[in-house]
């Protein structure tokens, strides 16, 4: 009876441990899936913003994109092989410098990318005016950069040569792009004109604004911050039952007077706010409210993104 109960243990014990190996191999998949569906989404929007509507209107992207756009467009290159040619050096001090997993997403980014320049390299979106292309355009690319970037990946380029002067000297990566898409828009001024460097700037600037907005989401926040010395406890339970928001009490200390004060921390929606001040002027006229913009918000909450949702 004893061997036969040990037996039968075992036997609930393995069928245990393969559903949850199953269950993560799920998991795992539906990761990979997600990761390789973002990356070839994100190189093909661009591939189709830079094929469909930059080039035919002489428009440079970013970075090395644009200078891979401008030998294209003056010389005649092929814009894919010059794109790649371009990064191999890149990726050679990236490999000896950078993380192994960055490099190797941006490889898998890199080769996406130069093959979706390729395949729609005959595209092209016809407008009737430079300022639906610019629109259009900017939103296409920066569309397909914020699904790049979403998954930790990138196409090359930039973004390696900024992480290596990042590591190297200090210099943020969002100042290394500020000042190779300054170099991009002196040569768009050189041999395009002013008018189309500008179209140029312009484009950047809608790109910049999708990509963050497809990175950030909509889930875009408020934090607040309420310091009250006496009615804490009544804007503390006003807010969690007439707005529904989770609030945390915490203890601080005026530096001026050493007297001890509630803060109360939440983080609300922005159709939120007006709601908030009115709860705060009704119980507190004396307290002192921050508000403040959050790109991202993650845990448990109403409208809050949850760990397990990023690749």
């Amino acid at each position: 009876m004893k061997i036969k109960k040990k037996i039968r243990k075992k036997k609930e014990k393995s069928k245990m441990e393969e559903i949850r190996f199953n269950d993560i191999n799920m998991k795992e998949l539906k990761e990979y899936a997600a990761f390789a569906g973002k990356l070839i989404l994100g190189c093909l929007l661009i591939s189709i913003a830079i094929n469909g509507l930059y080039i035919p209107s002489k428009l440079l992207g970013g970075g090395l994109n644009g200078i891979s756009m401008l030998l294209n467009i003056v010389f005649g290159w092929n814009l894919s092989m010059v794109y790649f040619i371009l990064n191999i050096p890149i990726f050679i001090i990236g490999m000896i410098l950078l993380s192994r997993r960055f490099m190797i997403f941006t490889i898998l980014g890199l080769l996406f990318f130069t093959f979706s320049l390729s395949i729609t390299s005959g595209v092209v979106i016809p407008t009737q005016s430079p300022l639906t292309t610019i629109l259009l355009g900017g939103c296409i690319y920066g569309a397909g950069n914020g699904f790049v970037y979403s998954v930790g990946a990138s196409t090359g380029g930039t973004d390696i040569i900024g992480k290596i002067i990042n590591r190297r000297f200090s210099f943020s990566i969002a100042s290394v792009g500020f000042f190779m898409n300054l170099i991009i828009i002196g040569i768009s001024v050189y041999y395009f004109g002013v008018d189309l460097a500008v179209s140029t700037l312009a484009a950047m600037f809608v790109a910049s604004r999708m990509t963050n907005f497809v990175v950030d989401g909509m889930n875009h926040k408020r934090m607040v911050l309420i310091v009250s010395e006496e009615k804490s406890r009544e804007l503390a339970a006003a807010i969690l039952k007439e707005m529904g928001r989770g609030v945390t009490v915490l203890q601080g200390t005026g530096a001026y007077t050493g007297h001890n004060k509630d803060i109360i921390y939440c983080v609300i929606g922005m159709t939120q706010v007006t709601k908030l001040k009115s709860i705060v002027k009704k119980i507190d006229r004396k307290a002192f409210v921050t508000i403040t913009e959050t790109a991202q918000v993650y845990g448990k909450g109403r409208g809050f993104y949850q760990m397990d949702q990023e690749v």
